[in-house]
Order: C-alpha cells, then sequence, then structure tokens
C-alpha cells in the first residue's frame, strides 16, 4: 500500500526555487486576498517547473491554463473561508486549487498540464465530499467564463457532477441561469441538470433568468418544461421576480408557458401589485391583459394603484384606473389612494386621481383628509391641486385640528402659505381652543408664527387655560418666536389665573435667551420668582439687569438694529439705572459687542459720521443749519466759503446739535 503523501510532496528541490513548505498557511485568509493570491501561484507556479524541467516549453505554455484556474479557485475559497473548514485548511485550499485545475486541464485534453499536476499531487487523498467540491468548483469555474465547449467535455467526463451544490445549495444551472449563459445552461440541461431543483432560499434557476432579465436564458429552460408556477419559500414566483424589475419579454415568456397571474406571495402581493409598485408599465399592461385582478387586496388591504400613487407612478396609475380599478378601494385603517399619494406628495398622481372623480373629502378612521395628510407633511403642490379641486380648507379632524394647524405644528411653512392664500382661518380655534400661532409657538416654528402674524393672526388670543402664544413660545424656550411676538405688539402682562406672566414662566424654565429678550423689552418683573433656582450665570445677569431702567441698557442683548432705532427714536445714553447706576453708555464701555459700539459712537459730539445716530428732531435740526451755513458762505463770506464752512461744519454745527432736543421717546 502506497504510504500518503504529506503536504506539500516530499521532493527533491532544483536550486532556491520557494518552497510551498515554508508558506505560511493562514496567509490565505489573514493576509491581503490578491497578495496572498500572487504568492500562492508564484510558488506553485515554481515547484510545478521545478517537478517537470523549465526546459520544456510545452509545459510553460500549459501552466498559464493552470493558473487561470487556480487563480479562479483561490479567489473564491479565499473570500468564503466557510467553504474550506477544518484544521489543515491551507491543505485543503491547495489541495482543491490543484484538482480544480486538473479537472479544467483535463477539458483542455492537455496532457503536459495534466502530467505537471498530477505529479505534483502524487499521494494526496481526498474524501468524497472534496471530490464533490471540486466537480462543484471546475463546473462553477467554466459557468462563469461561459466556456459550454469546456463544461460539455467536463460533463461527458463526470456526468454526475451535473448536480453539484455550493455551500448555499446554488447549481451550476443556477449560476448558468442568473449570469445568462444560455449555452452553458443548455449544455447542463443536455447532462441532466435538474431544472426545478431550488437552492437555500428556495430559487430556482427559472427564477434567477427572470429576476436578471434573461429572456434567452429563460425560454430554454421553461422548454426543459421548468415549473413557472414553483414558488420560493416566501411564495414568489420567477412571474414575480420579472414584474418586479420590469423584464416585460420574460414575464410574457412565463405567462406563455402557463405562469398564474394572480399567484400570490406569503403577505398576499401579486405580480401586477410588484409592478405597479415599481413603476413598470408596461409589465402592467402585459399583466393586466392577461388577466391579472385589478383590485386585488394584499394582506394589509394595499392594491396595485394605491402602491403605485404611494410611489408616485404616475403612468401605472392611468393604466389601472382605465383597467377599471377602484380609485375608493380603502385599507381596514380606511386609507385610500388619493391619501397614499398626498402623504408621499405626488402631486401627479394626485391630479390623476382627481380627474379620475375621487372623493377629495374622504376620512379615514382618524377622519383626517387628504388635505390634512398633505398639509402634514408638507406637501404644497398636493395640498394645491385639492384645493384647486374644492377641498375644505377648514374642515376638522377628530381632536379638532384644521390643515393649516397641522401644518404650523410640523412647521409647513409654504403648505401653510398655500391655505391661507386659500382663505384657511387663521383664528380658527382647534383642541383646547388653541389657534394657528399658539400652536407654530408652543412648536418653536418662528416663519409660520410670522406668516401668521402678516395674515393678522389675533397674537393675544388664549387657549383654555388662559395661555397665551407668548407663554407658549416662553415655555418651550423658543426665542426667535418669542421675539416675533412681541414685535408684533403681543401683550407683556398678559398673566394666567394664577398671575403669572411670560417672563415669570422663562425665569420658572431657566430660558436664559428667552429671558433676557423679555427683560429687554422691559416686561415686569414678578417679585415672587425664586431665583436661586436659575443657573448661576443666568441669576447673576438678571439681578443685575432687573435695575436697569431702559430698553438702552440692554446693549449685551439688543441686536444692533434694535439699538440704533432706540438711538434713533432718541433713547438717552446717560439714563439712570432704578439705583443710579450703570447709565447705558457705562454698560457699552464695560460689555463691548456691535450694539455697544453704537452707543458709544452715539456720546460723540454730532458729526456727518454720527448723524444717523441722533434722534429725528436733531438730524431735522442738522439739515436746516446745514441750509443756512451754505447760505451764508454765499452770501457774506465771498471768497472765503470754504474756510467758512470748514468751521461751520466742524465746529459751529456740532455745538448747535445735541441728542436731547424733545422728541426723545423709547421704544
Amino acid at each position: 500500500m502506497r504510504r500518503a503523501a504529506t503536504f506539500p510532496p516530499e521532493k527533491e528541490s532544483r536550486g532556491n526555487s520557494p518552497s510551498l513548505s515554508r508558506l505560511d498557511r493562514r496567509l490565505f485568509f489573514l493576509t491581503h486576498p490578491p497578495l496572498a493570491m500572487n504568492r500562492y501561484v508564484a510558488a506553485l507556479r515554481q515547484a510545478c517547473m521545478d517537478t517537470l524541467g523549465q526546459s520544456d516549453e510545452t509545459n510553460v505554455r500549459g501552466w498559464y491554463t493552470v493558473e487561470s484556474a487556480a487563480r479562479t479557485v483561490f479567489g473564491y475559497c479565499a473570500h468564503r473561508p466557510a467553504a474550506i473548514d477544518g484544521p489543515h485548511s491551507g491543505d485543503r485550499l491547495h489541495w482543491c486549487v490543484c484538482s480544480s485545475a486538473l479537472i479544467y486541464s483535463s477539458a483542455l485534453n492537455s496532457a503536459h498540464t495534466r502530467i505537471l499536476l498530477m505529479r505534483y499531487m502524487v499521494g494526496m487523498t481526498a474524501s468524497e465530499s472534496d471530490r464533490r467540491m471540486v466537480n462543484w468548483m471546475a463546473l462553477f469555474f467554466l459557468c462563469v467564463n461561459d466556456t459550454p465547449h469546456l463544461l460539455a467535455r467536463l460533463l461527458k467526463a463526470e456526468r454526475s457532477a451535473v448536480d453539484a451544490v455550493d455551500n448555499k445549495q446554488w447549481t451550476a444551472l443556477m449560476f448558468a441561469a442568473h449570469g445568462g449563459r444560455e449555452q452553458c445552461a443548455l449544455e447542463l440541461l443536455k447532462a441532466g441538470a435538474a431544472v426545478d431543483r431550488a437552492g437555500s432560499q428556495g430559487f430556482t434557476a427559472l427564477m434567477l433568468a427572470a429576476q436578471n432579465n434573461h429572456e434567452k436564458c429563460l425560454i430554454e429552460l421553461l422548454k426543459a418544461n421548468a415549473d413557472s408556477n414553483k414558488a420560493a419559500e416566501d411564495g414568489f414566483t420567477a412571474l414575480m421576480a420579472a414584474a418586479q424589475d420590469g423584464h416585460e419579454q420574460c414575464a410574457l415568456a412565463l405567462l406563455k408557458a402557463g405562469a398564474a397571474v394572480d399567484a400570490t406571495e406569503e403577505d398576499g402581493w401579486t405580480a401586477l401589485m410588484l409592478a405597479a409598485q415599481d413603476g413598470h408599465e408596461q409589465c402592467a399592461l402585459a399583466l393586466l391583459k392577461a388577466g391579472a385582478a385589478v383590485d386585488h387586496a394584499a394582506a394589509n388591504g394595499a392594491t396595485a394603484l394605491m402602491l403605485s400613487c404611494a410611489a408616485g407612478h404616475e403612468q401605472c396609475a392611468l393604466a389601472l384606473i382605465k383597467a377599471g380599478a377602484n380609485i375608493e378601494a380603502a385599507t381596514p385603517s380606511g386609507h385610500n389612494s388619493l391619501m397614499y399619494s398626498c402623504q408621499n406628495g405626488h402631486d401627479s398622481c394626485t391630479r390623476v386621481l382627481i380627474a379620475a372623480k375621487a372623493d377629495i373629502e374622504k376620512r379615514n378612521d382618524n377622519v383626517v383628509t387628504a388635505l390634512m395628510i398633505s398639509a402634514e407633511g408638507g406637501h404644497e403642490q398636493c395640498a394645491l391641486e385639492l384645493i384647486k379641486a374644492g377641498a375644505a380648507v377648514d374642515a376638522t379632524e377628530q381632536d379638532g385640528y384644521t390643515p393649516l394647524m397641522i401644518a404650523c405644528q410640523d412647521g409647513h411653512e409654504q403648505c401653510l402659505l398655500t391655505l391661507i392664500k386659500a382663505g384657511a382661518a387663521v383664528d380658527k380655534q382647534g383642541p383646547q381652543d388653541a389657534t394657528a400661532l399658539i400652536i407654530a409657538c408652543q412648536n418653536g416654528h418662528e416663519q409660520c408664527a410670522l406668516e401668521l402674524i402678516k395674515a393678522g393672526a389675533a397674537v393675544d388670543a388664549t387657549e383654555e387655560d388662559g395661555y397665551t402664544a407668548l407663554m407658549e413660545a416662553c415655555d418651550g424656550g423658543h426665542e426667535q418666536c418669542a421675539l416675533a411676538l412681541i414685535k408684533a405688539n403681543a401683550n407683556l402682562e398678559a398673566a394666567l389665573p394664577s398671575g403669572r406672566t411670560s417672563l415669570e414662566i422663562s425665569l420658572c424654565k431657566g430660558h436664559d435667551s428667552v429671558i433676557r429678550v423679555l427683560m429687554s423689552y422691559m416686561s415686569p418683573f414678578p417679585d415672587r420668582v425664586n431665583l436661586s433656582l436659575l443657573p448661576d450665570a443666568t441669576r447673576t445677569w438678571v439681578e443685575e439687569a432687573r435695575m436697569w431702567s431702559s430698553p438702552l441698557h440692554f446693549v449685551d442683548v439688543n441686536p444692533p438694529d434694535r439699538t440704533l432705532s432706540l438711538l434713533r427714536n432718541g433713547a438717552d445714553i446717560h439714563h439712570a439705572s432704578r439705583n443710579g447706576f450703570p447709565t447705558p453708555l457705562h454698560l457699552a464701555l464695560a460689555k463691548g459687542g456691535d450694539s455697544a459700539s453704537l452707543v458709544l459712537r452715539a456720546s460723540h459730539p454730532w458729526s456727518f459720521g454720527t448723524h444717523f445716530l441722533f434722534p429725528g428732531c436733531a438730524r431735522r435740526r442738522a439739515y436746516d443749519l446745514f441750509k443756512i451755513g451754505r447760505l451764508l458762505a454765499a452770501s457774506r463770506f465771498d471768497g472765503e466759503e470754504r474756510a467758512f464752512l470748514d468751521a461751520w461744519d466742524i465746529v459751529v454745527m456740532p455745538h448747535a446739535i445735541v441728542r436731547d432736543e424733545g422728541e426723545a421717546t423709547s421704544s
């Protein structure tokens, strides 16, 4: 009995050629695969050449065939370590590479290459499972590389390998169908390949051909009596695979072969529903022509029309409507095609459904209309189409929300503008008597609040618990909403039944930025607030700011445009605090910033550079004096006009124009 050789086979090495025995077998899986493959193939080439001698050019030419096979099989195994398991994975990989190359070279009738590999593999043993694995690798290699003539030779020599499978239970026929290798599929079918064999998830070669639009391959499989109605584990059929990806010709071939047009998968979906969802109009038309049920509903109640409208496939929706689809069909929750279209913002589908006389006021189980759904998603174009069709803009759902309130709740400004333009009632009261403005401020949507204020919304409207829009903004810490309301003359002194004002609410919540805004607009300071609950920095600022007595004192809070407005309206830069100190000018010197810079400039004497900071009466006086100076220069100082005007502008006018000339107001 011949003793089995160890890996690698014992042999004499010629010269300093690399030996596979010195290769780290972990290299195949622990290093970068391309590098490992190159080192492996180089060592294998040298070892083979050492065996037969480098002078044999025929053997050298034959090696290139072997190397190609070796690289392919190595690449497959290196990326699928589970395929080559066991304690000696390096030995098994080496054996599989050589064995596959040997099978490939046999198909080529390359005697020299066969001898080369057989000599190198002398003594190697392999189990039946190894042999099946090698057979599958050889079939896989030939199918992937689309070499039907070589495949035919291999199958002739090894017909039992025709249905060999990989670790996912895929056969060579499945690979051929997946890649559209029509001739390879024919050779496998001639050799008796099981045409309806299924992989691990139940997919057959026919399904793979349909899914990848390989019509010729699919036709050959059908000729070989492939079952067109065989289903995968989840009920998926070849017709569904073709329809889902829009492969019309494959679908037609399957229908011609008797595929069940209304077969359903595990969730109740048909091929028509799959085609409709992905917008494959031609596939949908072919299925409808074959008698597909247009109103079939899945387990969740969805129909093909709902699916096409939800995905925005206008042409598919048109085709289904023309085929008699029920546009008012609804899911158990009451959602219909129009609602799905509006929910996802598909205005083209919305137009199609409206043109088909869909009921625009139909409500689902939550008493919600399509317009409300459009408002919730911020889909202004859908809302516009519904409004044009006569949708009620002030309809309410079960909790009392109108489309305008719903748009405000989620901050959809453009949708809000569309509804306002359509005449939506801006002061209509909803849940707990809240208006759209209160809801917008409650959720911090400044732009919505601004648009409602422009539309005339009542800024001091109250909810049933007494809260105003300003209180809601203060409660939520929405500084910009609060500022918009204050600029719209919201009542800073409005109080809840408990006596709490907007400022007290902000102080209790600790919203620093809102507190500063309210105090800068001189909101009355509540005496009963426990300031110890505030953060240290906020408490220190509040204790200091509560003694300030004019809006101009808040130079660290006021934006530059407000500071400029205060100065131009006569705000006193020397106004004393309640305890006599500091003044706005002192604070500007201490705090710095853009607003402080304006106050500091306003403290300078009048000049052309500071003119814009003076109150209106002072600016008018400056204009009058400017004209008087020009008249005097022309009438009294002939020849010395320039000198006189310089003295007038630089000396006389700064002394004659002061900030406190009446008309001093505050804002």
